[in-house]
C-alpha cells in the first residue's frame, strides 16, 4: 500500500470513484495504461456500516493492498457548480456551494474546488468528510478531482485539435450519470450532469438540451460516449451528424 514515485514496470496506478450510494474501485497499470481490474461497492440501508467504513474494508482487501501505486486519484461525482475564474473568491466559495444547492448541508471542509485553467473556469464540489479522511489516512498523496472536471478536460483536450468553426455537442454516459457538454472554437459553452437510468430517458435529456441550446440537426455535430447501440441508432433518427468515442 504505498503510494511512490517509482517508474517500476510493477507499479499501478488507483482511481477511487465516489458517488451517491456507492463506490467504484479501478486499477490500472502505470506503464501502459490498461485497466487491470475495476470494482463497485454498494452502500445501502441494509448493513448499519457507514460509508467510510464499507470503503475501508473494500481498500484494506490484501488484493488492493498488494499493489504499489505510483498514483492515487479520488474523483468525486456530486453536485456541480462552476464560477469563471476571473470571478472567483477563494474566501466566498463555501458560501456560494452552499447558496447553489441550498437544501444540501456540508460543513467548509467538504466543499472542494479545482481549477480548471485550460477552461477558465473553477468547478465547485463536495465530498463527505469521512469518506475522505478514510481515503487520506491509507493514501496521503491522493489527489482530489470532480469527475466532470475530467471529462471537461479531456473534451477541451480534442477541441484544441479541431479545426471545426460550428460548435460541437458532447454526451457521455458513465453509469447512471449523463454529462453533456458544448464547445465553440476551443471554448466551453454549457456543462450539465444529470441522473438518468434508462435510454429512454437519456435519449430525452440529449434531444431537450440539443434543442434547447438552439443546435441545427443538419450542421451540427454530437460526440456519444458510453452510449449504447440502441441509445446510438434512436439519436440518428433526429440528429445527422453523431461520432462515437472511446
Amino acid at each position: 500500500m504505498q503510494v511512490t514515485g517509482s517508474k517500476s514496470l510493477k507499479s499501478y496506478r488507483l482511481s477511487i470513484r465516489v458517488f451517491t450510494g456507492g463506490f467504484s474501485l479501478y486499477t490500472y497499470n502505470s506503464s501502459n495504461g490498461k485497466l487491470v481490474e475495476e470494482e463497485s461497492i454498494e452502500v445501502n440501508g441494509e448493513t448499519e456500516e457507514e460509508p467510510q467504513q464499507v470503503l475501508r474494508k473494500a481498500l484494506e482487501r490484501p488484493r488492493i493492498m498488494d499493489y504499489e501505486y505510483e498514483e492515487v486519484e479520488v474523483m468525486v461525482c456530486s453536485s456541480i457548480t462552476r464560477v469563471p475564474l476571473d470571478e472567483f473568491r477563494r474566501e466566498e466559495y463555501p458560501s456560494l456551494y452552499r447558496l447553489t444547492f441550498a437544501k444540501k448541508k456540508f460543513s467548509d471542509e467538504e466543499i472542494h474546488y479545482e481549477i480548471l485553467s485550460g477552461l477558465e473556469v473553477v468547478e465547485l464540489f463536495a465530498l463527505d468528510a469521512k469518506v475522505e479522511r478514510t481515503i487520506l489516512e491509507l493514501y496521503p498523496d491522493a489527489k482530489i478531482h470532480s469527475i466532470e472536471g475530467r471529462y471537461l478536460e479531456k473534451v477541451a483536450e480534442q477541441e484544441r485539435n479541431s479545426s471545426e468553426e460550428l460548435a460541437r455537442y458532447y454526451a457521455t454516459i458513465d453509469q447512471n450519470q449523463l454529462f453533456i457538454c458544448t464547445f465553440q472554437k476551443g471554448k466551453l459553452q454549457f456543462a450539465c450532469s444529470y441522473s438518468i437510468e434508462s435510454d429512454a430517458d437519456r435519449l430525452y435529456f440529449i434531444l431537450y438540451a440539443w434543442k434547447t441550446l438552439g443546435l441545427e440537426n443538419e450542421r451540427n455535430t454530437c460526440i456519444l460516449k458510453g452510449a449504447s447501440d440502441s441509445l446510438s441508432a434512436e439519436l440518428r433518427k433526429f440528429i445527422l451528424h453523431i461520432e462515437t468515442c472511446a
